[in-house]
């Protein structure tokens, strides 16, 4: 009975690995541009900032409000190399599907009001045309009780990415 089950568990586990291969991983650095579909991506810098301090440069109130203890900036730069995108047709890099992320921690851009505090003056992404480029300040919260207590007392010291993709090309920026 035994080899019978490992051989249906053997059988479904290289199914399954046939269906679903290991994505292909693509790594770029700071500074170091990163091809993303119709797009090259670009971090030019990451800082860990306080979060009040920064709502208050930004001209946001900082009142009645529960804000995350600081915010991982980067400034990243997008130039499209494609087509533009005509009607209703879908960019296949989005910014809220960009995410930060430092061993099990991840988090998604924040695209609420600082994020369009700090991006007043850009074009929205799914509006660049062909050869046009854009700088970003992409904020990614960072709260206090998603590490432990070490963890955050090491904050500055942790190695963090920005992924744009996991499946089936994991395609992410070391910062």
């Amino acid at each position: 009975m035994g080899i019978v089950i490992m051989v249906v568990w053997s059988t479904c586990f290289v199914r399954a690995n046939r269906a679903y291969p290991q994505a292909e991983v693509t790594r770029a650095e700071l500074d170091e541009p990163l091809e993303y579909g119709q797009y090259t991506v670009t971090v030019k810098k990451a800082c860990m900032e306080e979060t009040a301090a920064l709502y208050e440069e930004n001209g946001l109130s900082t009142a009645d409000r529960t804000l995350p203890e600081a915010v991982l900036l980067c400034t990243v730069t997008i130039e499209r190399n494609g087509p533009d995108l005509v009607g209703q047709e879908q960019a296949d890099l989005k910014m809220p599907h960009i995410a930060a992320v430092s061993g099990a921690w991840s988090s998604m851009v924040d695209t609420g009001e600082l994020y369009h505090a700090l991006n007043k003056e850009t074009v929205a992404l799914n509006e660049l045309r062909q050869g046009e480029k854009q700088t970003y300040l992409l904020p990614f919260e960072l709260w206090r009780g998603s590490f432990s207590d070490i963890s955050w007392e090491h904050l500055s010291e942790r190695s963090f990415m920005l992924q744009l993709s996991l499946y089936p090309d994991k395609c992410e920026i070391l910062l």
